[in-house]
């Protein structure tokens, strides 16, 4: 008994296995799909042609099933029904006599086929039913929607497959009344499919679409609707309809979802790597490893139980080679999670893979109701150097100081992991040491910015011989800087919480990087910093950038010490936007990283005077260029010297004396505007000249 049990496990795997295959040959063959035909019935409760003519083609309805053969929606659009409750509450769907270019209701369309008025009704929207059927459509759709009672929100998903190249799509989606009992105006009792919500304004979202493509789109609307002081009875009645028309209105495919629970409704619940046999068991899937996943997923309380649940992991990256994509977990209670502990999933790393991002799709399939559903997942194959904490709560902020990261940029900072502290809460004991760097990001948040855990953690950090940066309006503001972390380590304490004038700063003069830094806060993507605190200094903790105002307050400390390194700035650095001819935000970002890659030898050291690393004299590559305003000029120093930037025309003559004056080594930048001069469109020559050496480029300004 048990050799026929096992017997009959192993052969039900090999099934779901050959289901999986069978999949993915199919996504890569191509096929044509079983249609879905639109019914669009655009009427009005006023509109006396519209109770005549309508139930000619309710009754050629009745010989196909809704939902599988045809989808019914019913917008009500027209003059001289100003009082019809539809009309009135769903204004989004009024455009649509425009869309098809009719003048008048009742008006039927089949696929986006007009059908003519007369006693042929019946038989010709049949006729244009079965005709649509018999072609098979280069489109799938499916719909997956989710309620959040407490909300009163409908969380939808439209997925849309092709088996072809297609382009120029518009995707439209309604939630619509199945039946509706109303004693209308114009003798109508009962109504068939009256929309009452049209998503996205009415507009529809225009997309493209490539062969073997699965595209996703996320809609959010009300779930709580009351029309004509009635109350909709969503429980029951609501559906939810999604059609594909091209660029000549035609309907490519539709999707009808009556509106009710018939299966299970999974959410990602979470996710472990095994990496103990075959890894350095440090739970991240690294170069050369095979690792172990087991994932929880867990079944939405207000949906159905499921009586059997598999799922088929699938990954689209060169480097990730999969060994079990094919668990199997069986009966998962509605409200209950579920995991494959007893059947991992697992894959293999790539020897020569490079950190980066991987998404991963499992696909759910349960019963009842046939459900079929998509999550993704994504992870990071090793460890970066750097590891972004946004603690800002600002999705700006964060995209502005991750948009510094894997550019592809020559110099550019790599890849970047990033932890969502507002979400994650504080990063796990023993995190940051797979890192080399850490910059902690606070931006404008005033709350929950830096726990006391944190704190130990970061001192554990640098006592291994980490490099932390911090910025923030109120780091140094609402928390205690007498604590070891900032005290005796970042070696900083809080001078002022607010200074006055604090919106230009000006880099220490003598400081190899930020000397000649120049910054104006405010007037970028995230805006001006809503508090700027100022600092004081202890030991051997050093001042590199200063407030312009009068009194010259400090606004940004450095401390190199033998084995760890620390920047703090006691403001948003992200608020750098580049007005008024000073830097960006990115500008200045290439200063830190010119920290970053050169560390000063030995232990407690100033660098004031000699340059951290011998710098080359050397014009880099103006950007923008082509330009036709201003374009920003970096370049660097071997040496102090006096220094001129020139710019001349192709006959020799000087247009602009740029810059004139004297400078440390190290790299320096600067802009040129090209409104304040009276030039024409063509090519011109930048020089650079520091003592006897002399260096230049060309520029192409553009009017």
């Amino acid at each position: 008994m048990a050799n026929f049990q096992t017997f009959m496990a192993n052969h039900y795997r090999f099934g779901l296995a050959l289901f999986a295959v069978i999949l993915l040959l199919s996504s890569t063959t191509g096929m044509a799909y079983e249609r879905c035909v639109l019914v669009e019935d655009y009427t009005n409760t006023y509109c006396g042609p519209c109770a005549t003519w309508t139930p000619h083609v309710l009754r050629a309805l009745e010989d196909f099933s809704l939902g599988e053969d045809y989808a019914l929606i019913a917008p009500h659009v027209w003059w001289p029904g100003a009082a019809d409750p539809w009309w009135q509450f769903n204004e989004e769907c009024r455009g649509r006599p425009n869309y098809y270019g009719f003048n008048g209701v009742p008006a039927f369309f089949v696929d986006g086929s007009q059908l003519q008025l007369g006693n042929g009704l019946e038989a010709g929207t049949r006729n244009a039913i079965n005709g649509r059927l018999d072609e098979e459509s280069p489109l799938n759709m499916r719909i997956s929607y989710r309620i959040n009672e407490d909300e009163e929100l409908l969380n939808t998903t439209v997925f849309v497959t092709s088996d072809e190249d297609l382009s120029d799509l518009t995707l439209f989606f309604v939630v619509g009344e199945q039946v509706v009992a109303y004693n209308a105006p114009n003798g109508q009792r009962e109504h068939h499919g009256p929309t009452i919500d049209w998503i996205d304004d009415g507009g529809g979202q225009n997309f493209d679409i490539e062969a073997d493509e699965t595209l996703e789109f996320e809609f959010e609307s009300e779930y709580s609707y009351t029309i004509g002081g009635r109350d909709v009875d969503y429980d029951e009645n609501l559906y939810l309809c999604a059609w594909v028309a091209d660029d000549r209105e035609e309907c490519l495919q539709a999707n009808y979802n009556g509106f009710e629970i018939n299966s299970a409704y999974f959410a990602f619940d979470g996710m472990s790597i095994l990496d103990g046999d075959n890894g350095n068991g440090d739970g991240r899937a690294e170069a050369g490893e095979t690792v172990d996943m087991v994932i929880s997923i867990a079944n939405d309380p207000d949906y159905l139980a499921a009586e059997s649940t598999d799922i088929i992991l699938s990954v689209e990256d060169d480097d990730i080679e999969l060994i079990n994509a094919v668990v199997e977990l069986g009966a998962i209670e509605n409200g209950q999670v579920g995991n494959n502990e007893e059947d991992p999933f697992s894959f293999a790393v790539a020897e020569d893979a490079e950190v980066h991002e991987v998404t991963l799709t499992f696909t759910i399939t349960s019963q009842p109701g046939d459900l079929e559903q998509v999550l993704e997942h994504t992870i990071i194959i090793g460890w970066p150097d750097v590891l972004v904490v946004d603690a800002t709560g600002n999705p700006d902020a964060r995209d502005v100081m991750m948009s510094i990261f894997d550019t592809g940029e020559e110099d550019s900072f790599p890849f970047a992991e990033n932890w969502d502290h507002v979400d994650n809460g504080s990063i796990p004991e023993g995190y940051a040491p797979h890192f080399s760097t850490i910059i902690w990001q606070t931006f404008n948040a005033e709350v929950d910015i830096l726990t006391d855990e944190d704190q130990a953690e970061l001192v554990t950090f640098l006592e291994g011989g980490g490099t932390l940066i911090m910025t923030g309006a109120y780091l140094a503001s609402t928390l205690s800087l007498d604590g070891a972390l900032f005290a005796d380590y970042m070696k900083i304490g809080l001078d002022e919480e607010n200074v006055r004038r604090g919106t230009q700063i000006m880099g220490v003069e003598g400081d190899t990087i930020f000397g000649d830094t120049e910054l104006y806060l405010g007037g970028g993507v995230v805006g001006s910093p809503t508090r700027k605190s100022s600092l004081t200094t202890h030991d051997n903790g050093e001042s590199i950038l200063l407030y312009s105002n009068d009194d010259a307050p400090i606004s940004a400390v450095k401390h190199e010490a033998g084995d760890y390194r620390t920047l703090f700035f006691a403001f948003p650095v992200e608020c750098a936007a580049g007005r008024v001819g000073s830097e960006t935000f990115e500008d200045f970002m290439s200063r830190v990283k010119i920290w970053l890659d050169n560390p000063p030898e030995g232990g407690d050291q100033s660098v004031e005077g000699d340059a951290v690393q011998p710098f080359e004299f050397n014009l880099e590559p103006a950007f923008p260029n082509p330009f036709n305003s201003l374009t920003t000029i970096p370049f660097s120093l071997d040496g102090a010297d006096n220094v001129t930037l020139t710019l001349f025309d192709m006959n020799g003559r000087e247009i602009a004396a740029i810059f004139e004056g004297s400078m440390t080594a190290g790299h320096h930048s600067t802009s040129f505007d090209a409104s304040s001069f009276d030039l024409s469109s063509g090519v011109y020559y930048l020089q650079l000249s520091a003592g006897e050496k002399t260096t230049g480029q060309k520029l192409l300004y553009l009017r």
